[in-house]
């Protein structure tokens, strides 16, 4: 024998106007993708860094402590997704 399950108590045109609100999936998709990109700490350091001055690779890899090349695969990250941009000047 199945069993009914509770109904549930609640306001329905509340319910269905907050539903009407969380409809936009690409909205719901590009948090996702901000927070996923940002849950890292060394991207979140890159992004703090960046946000006090405009650096290149290699002055970001000294202010981080770390090697040039996981610096420009962590930039490479962060610009797919749009949290950074990039820029030549000369060589840099």
């Amino acid at each position: 024998m199945m069993m009914a399950e509770p109904k549930m108590n609640y306001n329905e045109e509340t319910v269905r106007r907050v539903q009407a609100q969380l409809q936009d999936n690409n909205s719901m998709r590009a948090l996702s993708a901000f927070f996923k990109v940002i849950g890292d700490e060394t991207r979140v350091k890159i992004i703090c860094a960046l946000s006090v001055q405009e650096l290149c690779v290699n002055e970001l890899a000294g202010v981080l402590g770390m090697t040039q090349s996981a610096v420009s695969h962590q930039l490479k990250l962060l610009k797919v997704e749009d949290q950074v941009k990039s820029r030549r000047e000369g060589k840099n």
